[in-house]
């Protein structure tokens, strides 16, 4: 699924996989990967300075991130283009959210918040099918 959410003009996708590859479900670790881009629409460059994340697992328990850029950078987004990347979390439980903003800065030195939207974190649900004892059909059921 892909979500977005427009300031001003930045737009932000992101896209959240679950890692499969990383996650141990029977020890309670569940990560995700999540694609960022953030285009400038706007006339001049911008440069993305920091980043503030809201990490909610199923249980409500909260953990916030911030710190400086992204990915170890603070890159400057020309007018017209996309900035993308990709980072991960992780969560105790098979289900949360993840929330957040960045903080830019214009070419006149003034800063001003671009917000992420808020995205869900779901553990994937595989469906089977079995039959009913008098053949009514199929009936789903989660493993």
């Amino acid at each position: 699924m892909l979500y977005r959410q427009k300031t001003g003009p930045i737009e932000v996708r992101v896209r959240p996989i679950y890692s499969r590859k990383h996650s141990a479900p029977q020890t309670g670790l569940y990560i995700w990967e999540y694609e960022i881009q953030v285009e400038n629409q706007s006339t001049v460059p911008l440069q993305l300075m920091n980043r503030y994340w809201k990490v909610r697992n199923a249980n409500g328990e909260e953990e916030k991130i911030s710190g400086a850029g992204v990915i170890g950078l603070r890159p400057i987004i020309q007018p017209g283009q996309i900035f993308q990347y990709t980072s991960y979390t992780r969560l105790n439980t098979p289900r949360g959210e993840m929330l957040g903003h960045y903080e830019m800065k214009g070419a006149t030195e003034e800063t001003f918040f671009v917000r992420i939207p808020k995205f869900t974190l779901a553990y994937p649900v595989q469906l089977i099918h079995t039959f009913g004892p008098q053949n009514d059909g199929p009936k789903p059921t989660s493993i």
